[in-house]
């Protein structure tokens, strides 16, 4: 994907790209990837350039768990663009780099108040199917070390960011982690 290098443009892709990671998500899939700023040449069968050349070296040595990574440039283009701006969100992560928050309406669900209509709406469902996967994707994962890695990292985002703090009603809940069960 790409956009014009714009506010309006840096929003958009953000936004998209959430969207994309969560519809993903709820499929079992998972995505990782960055976001540079710079030339880039594309059409449906070619894509190369500065740009493409960042946001690959992003992706393959720093992003490493299912997040969406932003390249030093177009992370100080968010800051300086959208001071108190609520959504797209960018979280800093424990190993530094600043990630997009695809997370960051499901956190809100999670302190609406609570009725059988809104635990039945399209979008508590939707986050209830990403919930799902991630526990099914963990679960799965824990004969493969480098891939359970990337899903624990993943729990654990979730975790603190969606599911702490939630009310004992709330819709999402915590995923658990496979090695905190008795077998």
């Amino acid at each position: 994907m790409s956009t014009a290098a714009t506010h309006t443009g840096l929003l958009h892709l953000l936004y998209l790209i959430s969207n994309l990671s969560l519809r993903l998500l709820s499929n079992g899939l998972l995505m990782r990837g960055a976001i540079a700023k710079g030339k880039l040449h594309h059409d449906q069968f070619v894509m190369f350039g500065p740009a493409f050349l960042v946001a690959y070296n992003i992706e393959t040595n720093i992003a490493k768990y299912p997040r969406v990574v932003l390249s030093r440039e177009v992370y100080q283009d968010f800051r300086r663009l959208t001071p108190g701006l609520k959504f797209p969100q960018i979280l800093l992560a424990d190993d530094g780099p600043p990630y997009l928050h695809v997370f960051a309406g499901f956190k809100m669900l999670n302190e609406a108040p609570v009725t059988p209509d809104y635990l039945n709406s399209e979008e508590v469902l939707f986050a209830q199917t990403c919930q799902r996967s991630i526990q099914n994707l963990l679960d799965d994962s824990i004969h493969e070390p480098s891939h359970y890695e990337k899903l624990r990292w993943l729990a654990i985002y979730w975790n603190g960011t969606v599911a702490s703090g939630a009310a004992a009603d709330a819709p999402l809940k915590m995923i658990v982690l496979p090695v905190s069960r008795n077998v």
